[in-house]
C-alpha cells in the first residue's frame, strides 16, 4: 500500500 492509498483510505473513511 502506497502512502497515497493510505491517505485516500483515511479520506474515504472520514467521508463515509
Amino acid at each position: 500500500m502506497t502512502s497515497t492509498s493510505f491517505l485516500t483510505a483515511l479520506q474515504l473513511g472520514n467521508a463515509g
